[in-house]
């Protein structure tokens, strides 16, 4: 079994471990990676530990700040080390926040949570994030990013050098991918309303990230939104599909003929939505003037795809 490569080992502690008995024991908190799991863990006498971490996200800084809080609680449970490293992560979801954080902060207090929150990131942690992005499994960039946000961590040029985004350019790319999204909101409402699909779903979700990255790749230079959007709900409806293949067991034969029948299918989907949209958008969209046949439409996402997804083209057979 492969070792954990152990990033951070704080101060030890005396604790009361559930499952260790009655009598308070030495407890040393680290933050930890191996090849399949990242976060925090606890190392007792005779090498004996308990570990908890993800495959993804690899947040060390979480995992960090989570061994600030285990030595404040009084008592390790079942449990604790999940809920104290979300508790460290900087945004967390809603979720997240009912079932993982709210319990911890009943504990500890808010105040305390909030002074756990503003600590300094250590050298250390944020060198280990910087030194071992060479290796194969490797610590998230972004948590940085959150940090030099929230004032824990000082910018500095080296971390442009690693690839860590600035916080003033992530703004610039909300607001420059919300603005895309409003633009076609009608246009990804009526492609909903075609696949009879909640504007909000995790189909749409989809989309709207493929539409985004469409952009980012310069598809709308030389096409429409409605084109865009009509791509976007082919690749999208292919992930949804992919997710659900992934459930069942499928010889590779059957899995091509299946991956090809729902790329086949999505494509005419999108290709019957997208010669409809582009009559009923006809007076609104100067460059939707061109109006599209299911067959040309059809010709036009397939060239398309193959374009700008060249590696799904390659795994999905035409």
């Amino acid at each position: 079994m492969e070792r954990e490569k152990i990033h951070f080992t704080g101060q030890p502690f005396i604790t009361f471990v559930e499952w260790k008995g009655n009598e308070r024991i030495k407890c040393i908190p680290i933050v930890y990676e191996s090849r399949y799991h990242c976060g925090i863990g606890v190392l007792y006498k005779n090498g004996q530990k308990c570990i908890w971490g993800l495959l993804t996200p690899r947040n060390i800084i979480a995992a960090w700040r989570g061994t600030e809080i285990l030595h404040r609680l009084g008592t390790i449970k079942s449990g604790t080390l999940c809920e104290v490293y979300f508790t460290g992560v900087r945004n967390p979801s809603k979720f997240d926040k009912e079932s993982y954080i709210e319990p911890i902060i009943a504990r500890i207090g808010e105040r305390m949570y909030e002074k756990i929150m503003s600590l300094p990131v250590p050298e250390q942690i944020i060198r280990a994030i910087l030194d071992n992005q060479k290796e194969d499994f490797h610590p998230d960039l972004y948590p940085i990013t959150d940090e030099v946000r929230a004032g824990t961590i000082q910018w500095r040029q080296e971390f442009a050098d690693a690839g860590v985004i600035h916080p003033d350019e992530v703004d610039a790319k909300e607001r420059t991918e919300k603005e895309i999204i409003t633009r076609c909101e009608p246009l990804l409402d009526s492609y909903a309303k075609s696949r009879r699909l909640p504007r909000h779903c995790l189909c749409m979700n989809y989309v709207e990230s493929v539409l985004l990255t469409l952009v980012e790749k310069g598809a709308n230079k030389t096409n429409s939104d409605s084109v865009l959007v009509a791509l976007a709900g082919v690749v999208g409806d292919i992930a949804i599909s992919t997710m659900s293949m992934g459930l069942a067991h499928y010889s590779q034969k059957e899995y091509e003929s299946q991956a090809n029948n729902k790329r086949n299918q999505a494509t005419s989907q999108s290709a019957k939505w997208l010669a409809l949209s582009s009559r009923r958008f006809f007076f609104f969209k100067k460059r939707d003037l061109e109006l599209f046949t299911e067959q040309k439409a059809w010709d036009i996402l397939t060239k398309m795809f193959t374009e700008y997804f060249p590696m799904e083209s390659e795994t999905i057979p035409v």
